[in-house]
């Protein structure tokens, strides 16, 4: 024992704890004392709260798998909009005419119905990154279990990053 009263298992703990600096944040500290249980549905917001425990090419590819999702949304929007702007210019169908819920019934599904073009391709992004999720939970859920860090970084990769990122910061001094 130190004079801190901390076991030499305790002190090696604590070095790799610094080291892995995202393991500060509040959720980690709470799972490491076995406060908190995840459900695999609550755990991607926490992916985003504290993405420093996602490796950079896993956090590349949620980047752009999200980005596309986004651009298909909007595309299916904006084409949902233009065609109900287009069905009210045509005359013969009188469209303002009819029961407001008929009006509606009729104009909800004509906005919904750009969306299916890009349903394959949203569905296929909505996978992986359910795939990436799934991979991460795993991951916090064996951490979790039994306290060893290298179950969050297995292969050292974040280790790498963050020491690459401290090497690049500049100290200065007040």
């Amino acid at each position: 024992m130190n004079p801190m009263g901390m076991s030499p298992q305790d002190l090696e703990k604590m070095k790799t704890i610094q080291e892995y600096s995202f393991l500060m944040n509040p959720l980690f500290q709470a799972a490491m004392q076995g406060q908190v249980s995840l459900q695999e549905s609550e755990f991607f917001p926490i992916l985003f709260q504290s993405s420093a425990i996602i490796e950079p090419d896993d956090r590349k590819l949620a980047v752009k798998y999200l980005s596309h999702m986004g651009r298909n949304f909007l595309f299916g929007a904006g084409l949902g909009i233009f065609l109900n702007v287009q069905v009210k210019k045509i005359k013969p169908l009188n469209i303002f005419g009819w029961n407001k819920f008929l009006r509606l019934a009729f104009r909800i599904p004509l906005f919904i119905s750009p969306f299916f073009l890009f349903a394959n391709n949203t569905m296929d992004k909505v996978e992986e990154l359910q795939k990436i999720q799934r991979k991460y939970f795993i991951r916090y859920k064996r951490f979790e279990r039994t306290g060893n860090i290298k179950y969050l970084d297995p292969d050292n990769v974040l280790l790498q990053a963050h020491k690459k990122k401290t090497d690049r910061e500049v100290i200065t001094l007040d």
